[in-house]
Formats: C-alpha cells, structure tokens, sequence
C-alpha cells in the first residue's frame, strides 16, 4: 500500500492519460482564475524551516477548532506552540527531518500570521459546518488517507509553500474525491485549494475540475482513477 501522494507521483504517466489537460488547467488557475484573498508574506525567514512553520500553523489552527467555543485570541500560547513543537519531535512522519531548534520571536509572528488567516478564511461563514481531516478509506495500491479540511460543500488542501498550486495538489484532491465517491461518506461537490502564504484560493464545482481535466463527466473519471488504482498492471 502506498500514500495517495506517492500514487500520485509515482504514475504519473497514468494520470497524464487520464487528466490530459491537467497541466494547462493549473496555468490557467494560476494565471487567471485563483482568487487573491490576503497579500502573500514576504519572509526572509530560513526556508528549508517553513515546513515546520506551516506545521505548527495548521495545527494550532486545528487544536483551536476542536475547541467549543472557538478562543477568541489572536496570539497563540507559548504552552500550545511547544506541545505542538514537542509532538512534531516524535512523530514518525517528520523524526527523518531532525528537528532540534524550537521556533524564535519572527518564526512565531509567521506562525501567527498563518493561523490567523486559516482562521479568517474557513471561519467566515459561521453557517458552514467543518470537517477537520477528513478521512478516506483506501482503495487498491492507495492506503487509507485523509485531507485538510471539508469547509461546508468544498473539500480543501491547504498548501502553504512559497509557491502557486501545482499539478499534484489537484491530483491528491482527485484522488480524495474518487476514494470519497467509493465509500460515500462525505458530501461536498466542491474542490479547492487556499495557499495562507501566498494569500489565493481557487475553488470550483467537482464536475467542472473533472471535465477541464479529462473530458469526461466526475463520474467517468472519479471510477477510472479506481480502477487504475485497483488494478494489478498499471505501468509507470
């Protein structure tokens, strides 16, 4: 079993026959159709650190919606950024990264900055109903995963790296919502995507991403990612 990343890395030449049109419709969203909702930070803060600031940003920002009701601060306690710090130390996923040094006084403001923001765009319609990391179960060669956040009827990927979106960010949305569809437990109709850092979002209809993309209707395309997932012979 593999992640849905590394499934979506590793066959790559299986989704360029599946999404043909993928590559132009990320230069079209990032040319054109992405929405500028904050200014983009501009660090001169370590990079090969940002991970950890991001990290430490969105799970912060988790912790704090887990939380009825939700802290009004708009600073974050020293004990919650060294709990999280302390957590990231030991967890499997990051130990290969060696993280030693705990953030100083600019890293934290970045920190906030982030935290502030994911706060100020999932939260803005008190009417809408989170779901934080929802779960999918695996299909396949994909192993069991889970996203960032389900914000009302919008299934969202927070990426938080110096950059625009990229092809594999609408490639782990597609292959969510293609485990989603087989196991039928959420219900959003949306996919987007909110960079924090450099302030755009994009959001758009499921069905609509799906035939930019492909050609074909969300159905078609959403049961050909499982059956290329499911299949034993898919060449890469």
């Amino acid at each position: 079993m593999i992640s849905e990343t590394q499934f979506a890395r590793q066959y790559a030449s299986a989704w360029r026959t599946l999404t043909p049109m993928s590559e132009q419709f990320v230069r079209n969203v990032n040319g054109a159709w992405c929405e500028q909702v904050f200014s983009p930070i501009r660090s001169r803060l370590l990079p090969f650190r940002r991970w950890l600031r991001n990290e430490i940003a969105f799970r912060v920002f988790v912790a704090d919606m887990q939380v009825s009701p939700r802290p009004q601060s708009l600073f974050i306690s020293n004990d919650m950024v060294n709990q999280i710090f302390d957590n990231i130390q030991t967890d499997e996923r990051w130990r290969k990264l060696r993280v030693q040094d705990p953030l100083y006084q600019p890293e934290r403001q970045e920190v906030e900055t982030i935290w502030r923001r994911l706060i100020q765009f999932f939260c803005r319609d008190t009417a809408f109903t989170n779901v934080l990391s929802p779960s999918f179960s695996g299909c396949g060669i994909i192993d069991s995963c889970a996203g960032d956040i389900i914000c009302g009827d919008t299934l969202y990927e927070v990426k938080a790296a110096g950059r625009f979106f990229r092809s594999i960010d609408l490639r782990q949305l597609l292959i969510y919502s293609a485990l989603n569809k087989q196991a039928g437990t959420y219900g959003f109709v949306n996919i987007g995507v909110f960079n924090p850092r450099v302030g755009v979002c994009y959001r758009s209809p499921l069905s609509e991403v799906c035939y930019e993309v492909s050609g074909k209707s969300a159905d078609e395309l959403l049961g050909d990612i499982i059956e290329t997932a499911s299949g034993a012979d898919i060449s890469h």
